[in-house]
């Protein structure tokens, strides 16, 4: 999945920063920037996916099931739907939910 990412940090590392691609510091950087771009652009993914996912769910349609659900099947329903735990051992919801 990375792999253009692979060949194009080396190039980044050693003309740009003008660092030999030599451990120890050259391997660090490479490590470095590979690695801090591949998590951002994972969470940057897995924020959109889950944001869609939630577009999915009205919030009335959600705060109903959630009522009708009681000790810990609510608990799990609530973390899996995103949901304070507190909030279904009360009974409320959110006033925006």
């Amino acid at each position: 999945m990375f792999h253009w990412l692979e060949k194009l940090i080396p190039v980044f590392v050693e003309s740009v920063l003008k660092t030999p691609g030599n451990p120890p510091l050259g391997g660090s950087l490479h490590f470095f920037f590979y690695d801090a771009i591949k998590i951002l652009i994972l969470v940057s993914l897995m924020i959109f996916a889950i944001s869609y996912l939630r577009s999915w769910f009205q919030p009335q349609k959600t705060k109903e099931m959630l009522t009708q659900a009681k000790g810990v099947k609510a608990n799990f329903a609530a973390s899996r739907l995103g949901i304070g735990i507190g909030a279904v051992i009360r009974g409320w919801a959110p006033a925006d939910f």
